[in-house]
């Protein structure tokens, strides 16, 4: 035997049909009431899945992001070290500022002495922009990580 839909809703048929907007008249067609319920949850249980799917989208999506901004975070990180092996061109500046002072080289090496130290100025500016992007980065994957696991808390 079926059982009766007001009572697995814990509530009567009129309440059913005030909640559904059911005109007066039609209170009293108790299978037309069950459809329409039957119609309103399965309607609800779609809407359920689909947002649900939804989420484990956008969890996916933001997973993959996480893992595409640690992968340029690698990258990032090498080229630095990379940049700090080299020496720094404050070194041949002193070099070549000693010599021109003593008169050995031509004003040649004096103008090569120059742009090493540009290159120098220009290679701490590139360290800071570089630390500054890396610290941006941490707070990126720091927030993105939070974002994650509220989505996957709203999921359960």
């Amino acid at each position: 035997m079926k059982q009766d839909p007001s009572k697995e809703a814990g509530c009567s048929y009129e309440t059913l049909a005030r909640q559904l907007n059911v005109p007066k008249e039609q209170v009293d067609n108790k299978e037309a009431l069950t459809k329409q319920l039957q119609e309103r949850v399965n309607e609800l249980h779609s809407q359920l899945e689909r947002l649900g799917k939804e989420k484990e989208a956008q969890v996916q999506q933001l997973q993959e992001k996480i893992k595409e901004l640690e992968n340029q975070v690698d990258c990032l990180g090498k080229q630095k070290e990379a940049n700090e092996i080299r020496e720094t061109p404050t070194d041949d500046q002193a070099y070549g500022e000693r010599i021109a002072k003593e008169g050995n080289v031509h004003r040649h090496d004096v103008d090569n002495s120059e742009n090493n130290s540009q290159e120098g100025v220009k290679l701490i500016k590139e360290c800071h922009l570089e630390h500054q992007e890396q610290q941006r980065r941490q707070q990126i994957r720091a927030f993105l990580r939070q974002r994650l696991k509220q989505f996957k808390e709203r999921a359960r």
